[in-house]
């Protein structure tokens, strides 16, 4: 990854296509130095080029830094995703990758679990308290009544209480699809495809693994050589 380089600019000739008024043909040189280094050179253009608000000739960035190609402001995070994008365009086994990712799924899984959890519980509560409610007070009414067709009178309405507390409670639908769509989406970017950024998300970690594809039948990404292997 260290000797990765390329050129950023508004001529189509370039790696990176970036177009604005202020923004050269050919407008930086940006080559790695590590994982979270970058090296930009600007390439005597007539708008000139900023890191944190500084003009520079060749500085070195990281993902934090904010660069201006002339007048367009840019994160220095969009150069770091444009390399990861060029290194995986020659790229087709993602086998190793795709292992680093079950730690993610694991977690995506729990957190849907946990919110599922959490949504059934406050949907029983509302259930719980008025149907012991209302047998509290169908037995309070038996117990003090000296009348057994009262008696059973209480007891019924109680119970028809009860059961009817089953039916007429909020299901909270609206807010479990709500809670569950926020964390899709927190997670949907990391778990995708490297290569076409296909979302991953709906299915588990093992369902990928046996497929050993990306399920975008236009991209050639392989999570695991399954042509040789047994699948259990």
């Amino acid at each position: 990854m260290a000797d990765l380089s390329f050129s950023v600019g508004a001529s189509s000739r370039c790696d990176v296509v970036r177009r604005g008024r202020s923004i050269a043909e050919e407008h930086l040189r940006v080559s790695v130095i590590s994982e979270k280094q970058l090296l930009v050179e600007d390439l005597e253009t007539e708008h000139g080029s900023y890191r944190n608000g500084r003009r520079f000739a060749k500085a070195t960035i990281e993902p934090r830094d904010m660069l201006r190609l002339g007048r367009q402001e840019l994160p220095g995070r969009f150069l770091f995703d444009e390399i990861a994008k060029l290194k995986n365009e020659g790229q087709a086994d993602f086998t190793q990758y795709y292992q680093s990712l079950q730690p993610a799924f694991d977690q995506y899984k729990d957190q849907r679990n946990q919110v599922e959890t959490k949504i059934k519980r406050k949907a029983m509560l509302p259930r719980v308290i008025i149907t012991l409610s209302a047998m509290l007070i169908g037995i309070t009414i038996a117990i003090i009544s000296e009348n057994n067709t009262a008696r059973i009178i209480a007891m019924t309405a109680g119970t028809s209480v009860a059961v009817i507390a089953g039916f007429v409670s909020p299901s909270r639908s609206d807010e479990k699809k709500a809670a569950l769509d926020k964390l899709r989406s927190e997670h949907q970017r990391k778990l995708s495809c490297p290569k076409c950024q296909t979302t991953l998300v709906d299915r588990e970690w093992s369902y990928w693994y046996k497929t050993g594809t990306c399920p975008n039948a236009r991209c050639t990404v392989i999570f695991r050589d399954v042509t040789n292997s047994y699948i259990e």
